[in-house]
């Protein structure tokens, strides 16, 4: 089995998404990686994350691969969290995560990172996520969204 095999089931479940972590569990080094990147089969999108060339889009890649990003622990919060569940519209400007320790990595311009200590998250698609009534009071606080919406978002828990 090659490098390429070994990393391609793992990332094809997280959204196209791999870290150099989880690649170095399934015994596929660093090396590799930068390889499989010069040669066009993986995409390197930051520090030790990468995602697959060949990958049928989805929904939720973009945020598989800002959690990725943002490193081990990280979560989509906020407005990020409503627009992935559908209830507010989309807005590719801002990505809103949370992390639950300290966050010493550089995003790129787009990402906004807070620390949230003891974090209510649940799993959607594999990706954690802050649940609805935390990202709803994130999402006010941020001013994110408009009241009226998050007002109805409300409405509806």
């Amino acid at each position: 089995m090659t490098s390429y095999e070994k990393i391609w089931d793992v990332a094809e479940d997280n959204h196209g998404v791999i870290t150099s972590a989880q690649a170095s569990r399934l015994g596929v080094g660093p090396k590799s990686m930068v390889s499989m990147a010069a040669n066009g089969r993986l995409v390197r999108l930051g520090y030790g994350v990468y995602k697959l060339e060949k990958h049928v889009p989805g929904p939720y890649d973009e945020y598989a691969a800002a959690v990725a990003l943002a490193g081990e622990g990280a979560f989509v919060r906020g407005a990020s969290s409503l627009m992935m569940r559908g209830l507010i519209p989309f807005d590719p400007a801002k990505m809103y995560l949370g992390v639950s320790g300290r966050f010493r990595r550089h995003l790129p311009d787009g990402y906004d990172v807070k620390v949230i200590r003891d974090p209510k998250v649940e799993l959607i698609e594999g990706i954690r996520v802050e649940c609805v009534r935390e990202a709803v009071a994130d999402a006010r606080l941020s001013g994110a969204a408009d009241s009226e919406r998050l007002d109805s978002v409300e409405a509806r828990l």
